[in-house]
């Protein structure tokens, strides 16, 4: 996606995909998603040559012109969910699949700063996108692929699913062959194991609200601003 910046204000933002019409359009070999750029400056009537600063999120902008600065992923994560809010004030928190998968941050006025909360182990993301490779779905766009399937029983549980995924003292905890596991309760359920993925969600969920919980009680915090790939899937809607 493109976003542009006039006098400190967002003046618009657009999708690639939007413009392609292709899911999950990428960036071209220009580095940059040059639709989605220049139809944003066409309709505020700009030129590329009018552009003063350009910036990207490392991770998605590796093969980016020189000239783009690269801001860190999680640090831009954030900065979409708090500064596009209402809020004056909130806690942050980025689930996404580039390290350190989980990060905490808290927002006031203009300004974010990073809260320092270890990790380790698979963050929330890396779990569902797991455990959707395991149930067999197309590795593109796993995440809303599972949230999609659980919508078929969604009031499923299954406490085998719930020992697989634990919390640890900082992170989450995976059942030693967790794969293996997953794609054994799936064989057992059938072609279409729609209980398994609403169980495997429901848990995600379950320990996540449990771990936004931690984070407002710790910044003392009442608004919450989510971000990353995690919550830009059908997921979030659990």
């Amino acid at each position: 996606a493109a976003a542009v910046v006039q006098a400190g204000q967002l003046a618009g933002v657009c999708a690639q995909e939007r413009v392609t019409r292709a899911r999950d359009a990428g960036v071209n070999r220009s580095g940059l998603p040059d639709e989605a750029l220049d139809l944003l400056l066409q309709r505020l009537g700009l030129l590329r040559g009018s552009v003063d600063r350009w910036l990207a999120a490392a991770g998605d902008a590796d093969t980016a012109p020189s000239h783009v600065e690269r801001v860190d992923h999680h640090l831009a994560h954030a900065a979409t969910a708090y500064l596009t809010s209402p809020h004056a004030a909130a806690a942050v928190v980025v689930c996404d699949h580039d390290a350190p998968e989980v990060s905490v941050w808290t927002g006031e006025g203009a300004s974010l700063s990073r809260v320092e909360w270890p990790w380790t182990g698979p963050g929330f993301a890396q779990v569902l996108s797991r455990a959707g490779a395991a149930l067999g779905l197309t590795p593109t766009d796993v995440d809303r692929r599972l949230a999609a399937l659980a919508q078929l029983r969604p009031s499923s549980r299954d406490a085998r699913v719930d020992a697989l995924i634990t919390r640890g003292d900082d992170g989450l905890v995976l059942a030693g062959d967790f794969d293996q596991h997953i794609r054994t309760l799936a064989q057992a359920e059938g072609p279409v194991p729609a209980a398994l993925a609403a169980s495997v969600l429901a848990r995600v969920t379950e320990l996540l609200l449990e771990f936004l919980g931690e984070v407002r009680a710790r910044t003392g915090l009442t608004a919450l601003c989510l971000g990353g790939t995690l919550f830009y899937s059908a997921s979030v809607n659990t």
